[in-house]
């Protein structure tokens, strides 16, 4: 995606925030015609707000255009939907007030059905199976791990609906998982004391794996930008056109799916024209042509193009902050 974010002061607008807006009207209106606050009231309401606003930063600001080309952003929205906004909204136990801003004609009915209507009883199983602990754990980190895989997390960033749908999936799996540690009625954990440390723990060792995986993915990125500068000059055509398209995928511009090299090369023909020699010199290589090949003056002399180019085209934050992606080689093609 060539058109990107150029100021993080771009706001987006979307869904998140109707839902968003929806949820605090319903939280001010079960709390009218209230008696005096008790104790705690102020500090949960505020946790309320501060939950909602984590949902507004993660799908409705400037992150999730970001998210779109950057790892690092993807992972801050993935942060924001798991470890922070949930466990706010479960500490602020705003179900029962919420549910007492939505019409008593509505209410009366839905409560007395899905409470003891025989037709609601399979709901009613499915939420205790869900809560159990066991259960609630392996729903959570199944979800968490399936998004990382990179056939996923390429495919949602490929389709808006399924990057919704993945959002989804980690806000409501994080809900059900610190509902199960954190006291907020109706929803009970049945997890004693000990037990809910021992659920921690066990997802805090899912999420060691999980970024010892990514240390090792940023050890091949770097070994990839390295390698073109020890490779013998019949390996340069590969591995520095390869390097390049990774310095380049850094910043958010990466081939197209059934994109040609020539054809990406003319689309960034006006930020990065030196990528144009750079492809024909590879092409040229690759077919078996000494005359067009990339030796190892011509090879330092397209990289520092390259660099200027991208430098002159991309703002300095762009790609101090596509450094942290460990895995922009990965969207190479």
């Amino acid at each position: 995606m060539v058109a990107a974010l150029t100021t993080p002061l771009d706001w987006t607008g979307g869904p998140a925030l109707i839902w968003v807006l929806g949820a605090a009207a319903l939280y001010l209106l079960g709390g009218r015609g209230r008696r005096a606050p008790r104790a705690g009231d102020r500090w949960r309401a505020a946790s309320f707000f501060a939950g909602l606003a984590a949902i507004l930063a993660a799908l409705d600001s400037p992150l999730d255009e970001l998210a779109e080309e950057l790892f690092w952003a993807h992972m801050v929205q993935h942060v924001l939907l798991i470890g922070v906004a949930p466990p706010l909204l479960a500490l602020a136990r705003p179900w029962p007030r919420m549910w007492r801003g939505v019409p008593a004609g509505l209410r009366r009915p839905v409560s007395r059905a899905l409470t003891s209507s025989p037709r609601w009883s399979p709901l009613r199983r499915l939420a205790a199976f869900l809560g159990g602990g066991l259960v609630s754990w392996l729903i959570f980190n199944l979800d968490f791990c399936a998004w990382h895989l990179p056939v996923l997390y390429d495919a949602a960033l490929r389709s808006a609906a399924l990057h919704a749908v993945e959002h989804l999936a980690f806000f409501a799996t994080a809900l059900l998982f610190w509902t199960r540690v954190i006291y907020s009625p109706p929803w009970r954990s049945r997890l004693g004391e000990p037990a809910k440390l021992a659920y921690l723990g066990a997802t805090m060792v899912v999420g060691w794996v999980l970024a010892i995986v990514l240390a090792l993915a940023y050890l091949v990125k770097l070994w990839r930008r390295l390698v073109p500068g020890l490779a013998p000059a019949r390996e340069l055509p590969r591995l520095g056109y390869r390097s390049v398209l990774d310095r380049l995928a850094e910043v958010g511009w990466a081939r197209r799916r059934g994109e040609s090299r020539e054809g990406f090369a003319r689309r960034l023909t006006a930020a990065v024209p030196s990528l144009e020699e750079l492809t024909a010199r590879h092409l040229g290589a690759a077919l078996g042509s000494r005359r067009s090949g990339l030796d190892p003056e011509s090879w330092r002399r397209l990289r520092r193009a390259v660099g200027s180019e991208v430098r002159s085209s991309r703002p300095g934050w762009r790609r101090a902050l596509g450094l942290l992606d460990p895995l922009a080689w990965w969207r190479v093609r």
